[in-house]
Formats: C-alpha cells, sequence, structure tokens
C-alpha cells in the first residue's frame, strides 16, 4: 500500500545541511567531489557531503554542486570541482588564495 501523505514527505533543505561546511550534491550528480572534500578537511573545516537524488534542488540552484558555509551561505557552486580545489577551500574558510 502506498503512503498517501507521500506527495506531501518533502524535506527543508536547510534543516539537513550539517553543523560546518556542507557539500550539496543534487540531482544525482556523479561529479569527484574527493579533491574538494580533502582539501577542505586538510584545513580543519568539518565537511559533511549530502546526496540529495531530486532534481528539483539542482533546477533551483543551476549547479550540481554548492558548498555551504556553517552561516548558511552558499560559498561556490559549480558542475565540476576545478583542478585547483585547495583555492576554493582557502576561499571557504577564509584563508583567501588568489585562483
Amino acid at each position: 500500500m502506498s503512503d498517501p501523505a507521500a506527495p506531501y514527505n518533502r524535506f527543508a533543505l536547510h534543516d539537513r545541511l550539517g553543523m560546518g561546511y556542507t557539500l550539496l550534491r543534487l540531482g544525482g550528480t556523479r561529479v569527484d567531489t574527493v579533491n574538494l572534500e580533502r582539501a577542505l578537511r586538510a584545513m580543519g573545516a568539518h565537511l559533511d557531503v549530502l546526496e540529495i537524488e531530486d532534481g528539483a534542488p539542482r533546477d533551483i540552484y543551476g549547479f550540481d554542486l554548492l558548498l555551504v558555509r556553517p552561516d548558511l551561505h552558499v560559498v561556490w557552486r559549480g558542475n565540476q570541482i576545478p583542478e585547483d580545489a585547495e583555492a576554493i577551500a582557502s576561499i571557504a574558510i577564509g584563508q583567501e588564495k588568489t585562483i
């Protein structure tokens, strides 16, 4: 038997964000984000990675990947991780490095 409330079982995206930085992987993206994850953690940032399979958030934000700071500010967005993931991590945590 299907759940009659199923169409209404949506979640607030902000309620699923971690307490530190959160890397949102939207719309079922299969992009390799290991370099950015590694760079952020190496700089001491607490990072959660949140997979959102639903395509609706991806359609709203217009990108496959979003990096959200603890204050809920989107500090970076893209469809691929740049080669210099350390530069993105540095800017995100306030140790600005010129890209």
